[in-house]
């Protein structure tokens, strides 16, 4: 029998978080994080039932707070552990069970500060503002033990007072660092269980796991050893996403400081702005094309266009895809192809791109496909590159292109 092109699940709850399994023995397995306005929060391990035709819950576990992100490690041939990774207030790692009817959590890493911390010196290719920015840049790299983000003295100074007591007082000051955000969210001394916004796996050393944090750090975790690789002050404010390119190691980030920087693991006492929006508007997302790593999107806050980069160009945008009403929530390269991407906004559309013409401007999608709801999450199948699963409201749909 022929198989449907779209499939549906109906979720009791909201859902936010969405990752599709890589494993090629598990084709149609998907997890799905709730977004409840309570501690308490839920992700499942949702299947396709393919004689039935119908989505089934598997496994499933509580969470607290909304995961901000599900990602399952990447292992198509199941040679090491069942894992899945979601952030939120920590990085917690769960194992499924051998019968794929339980799941239960391996490992909580919490956002452990070094000692030394490491020192970036920024590098700006052809931008207008290299002057500025570069001095922006030094003082924050020599400031960074007191204060990331030096907007004014009475934080200068609270940092300071925060960190000549570091030793004696992070466990006694959880609640003063939980009512005083805006002066201590970059103190990264004072708060080890800050926020983590996103998560990312290598995929050619799936050991090593990368999530970013709203205390303006990026983590390089080894999952195998529970400890942390690195950690290095990557941004001026919050961090919102991180990824690696192909291979080992490269990766970038994005945050709530407008750039777009990419760094090396072989050297991580230099970053590269790639990128940085007009006036500074936060970038949300980004994500590496799968195919090319010399290619990634990214998005801005409150944005319909997707910014298309050629990190062998940095500052100017390969390309711009303007087709999009209203917010643009989520993007995914294909797995399988160089020129294809997928986008998903709150216009409820899901669009796929052919973006084969660059340089030449890409005006319209070549593929379109309307929701119920706002979309607010996407996952394109890495087994299974013809699949592709959107989220809206409380429904999960996959659709098959």
């Amino acid at each position: 029998m022929e198989k449907k092109r779209i499939y549906t699940y109906n979720s009791p709850w909201v859902i936010y978080g969405l990752s599709w399994s890589s494993r090629v023995n598990r084709p149609f397995r998907l997890a799905i994080g709730s977004f409840l306005e309570d501690y308490t929060n839920r992700v499942d391990v949702i299947q396709l039932n393919e004689e039935t035709d119908q989505f089934e819950v598997v496994c499933g576990f509580e969470h607290p707070y909304p995961p901000t992100k599900c990602m399952w490690i990447p292992d198509k041939n199941s040679n090491r552990p069942d894992l899945l990774a979601t952030t939120g207030d920590y990085l917690r790692l769960w194992e499924v069970g051998s019968n794929q009817r339980s799941i239960k959590l391996k490992s909580l890493l919490t956002n452990v500060i070094y000692t030394t911390s490491i020192t970036l010196t920024t590098i700006i290719s052809n931008n207008n503002n290299n002057n500025n920015n570069n001095n922006n840049n030094n003082n924050n790299n020599n400031n960074n033990n007191n204060n990331n983000n030096n907007n004014n003295n009475n934080n200068n100074n609270n940092n300071n007072n925060n960190n000549n007591n570091n030793n004696n007082n992070n466990n006694n000051n959880n609640n003063n660092n939980n009512n005083n955000n805006n002066n201590n969210n970059n103190n990264n001394n004072n708060n080890n269980n800050s926020i983590n916004f996103n998560n990312n796996h290598n995929e050619n050393n799936p050991s090593l796991l990368a999530t970013s944090s709203i205390d303006t750090t990026c983590t390089i975790w080894n999952i195998e050893t529970g400890q942390a690789k690195t950690q290095l002050i990557a941004h001026d404010k919050e961090v919102f996403d991180i990824a690696f390119a192909r291979g080992t190691d490269l990766f970038a980030s994005v945050g709530a400081d407008g750039s777009l920087r990419m760094f090396d693991l072989r050297n991580l006492e230099h970053s590269t702005i790639i990128y940085e929006t007009p006036s500074f508007v936060p970038l949300l997302r980004l994500c590496w094309n799968k195919q090319d790593p010399n290619y990634l999107a990214t998005i801005q806050q409150d944005s319909p266009k997707v910014i298309i980069l050629d990190i062998r160009v940095p500052s100017v945008p390969a390309a711009e895809l303007v087709f999009h009403k209203s917010a643009v929530n989520g993007i995914s390269w294909a797995p399988h192809s160089s020129c294809h991407i997928c986008t998903v906004s709150d216009d409820k559309q899901a669009l796929i791109w052919d973006l084969s013409s660059m340089p030449k401007p890409i005006e319209d999608p070549l593929l379109t496909y309307n929701a119920l709801a706002e979309i607010n999450q996407l996952s394109w199948s890495s087994s299974q590159p013809d699949w592709i699963a959107i989220a809206f409201s409380s429904h999960l749909q996959i659709l098959k292109v």
